[in-house]
């Protein structure tokens, strides 16, 4: 009998492989084209023929997608979990911000713009500010898509001069979520209701190292303690 978690997976890939190829437009020859992976691999990966996918070939479907491996092995059920252990309240929350989405979405279309939300802490912004509200703002994206694209997620903004010199009061941190942070990487991580903007650096254990201070680190020790909300992609100086 075959491993269930083994299916699961395979059955996962298949679906984030055909998910992906159609909202792309391409064929199997396409991607075959585009990622190197021999046409009669991906045409079984597609029809989840193949036990055990190299992890090779399925980096370069990643590449070829543009997307991070984990998202390949995510099901929209996944999703679906995680809405279902949300509280009342939490759920009322996104119901709010998906009816926002949606609204923004159709007004994109019309106008022809991105518009990417802006998160504002309404605390006290500092390194390991207390998560405790927010309020939202929208930034014309458009001019970073040819750089970005699909990655841009949201940005950040920065309130006041906790950060200088590294930031700005008024800067906008555009963040990605489709990426594991790599070395040097500046990221937003909440961590027992605390927010940190730090930079990323791997190790045993991997640690959180203050902008300013690098000698300041916070160790990961239990990933399951820290959420990350996004890896900044680049700044955007108010007025520049």
């Amino acid at each position: 009998m075959e491993n269930t978690n083994d299916e699961l997976l395979k059955n996962r890939l298949q679906n984030s492989l055909n998910r992906n190829l159609s909202q792309k437009g391409w064929t199997l020859k396409t991607l075959s084209d585009r990622s190197g992976v021999p046409y009669e691999t991906l045409k079984k990966l597609a029809n989840a023929k193949i036990d055990n996918p190299s992890l090779q070939s399925v980096v370069k479907v990643a590449h070829a997608f543009d997307c991070s491996l984990d998202s390949l092995f995510l099901s929209e059920s996944d999703l679906a979990y995680k809405l279902h252990s949300l509280s009342a309240r939490s759920l009322e929350f996104v119901e709010a911000i998906t009816d926002l989405e949606l609204a923004l979405m159709h007004r994109e279309k019309e106008m022809g713009q991105c518009l990417l939300p802006i998160v504002i802490p309404t605390g006290m912004m500092e390194d390991g500010m207390i998560y405790d509200s927010l309020c939202t703002e929208y930034l014309d994206a458009t001019p970073y898509l040819s750089q970005f694209g699909t990655h841009l997620m949201c940005a950040i903004k920065i309130t006041d001069n906790s950060f200088y010199p590294t930031y700005l009061e008024g800067d906008l941190l555009l963040l990605a979520r489709d990426r594991l942070p790599r070395y040097g990487t500046t990221c937003v991580i909440l961590h027992h209701r605390q927010l940190y903007i730090r930079k990323f650096i791997s190790g045993s254990p991997p640690k959180l190292a203050s902008l300013n201070h690098p000698d300041d680190c916070i160790l990961i020790g239990d990933p399951s303690d820290f959420t990350l909300l996004g890896c900044v992609l680049t700044v955007v100086r108010q007025g520049n």
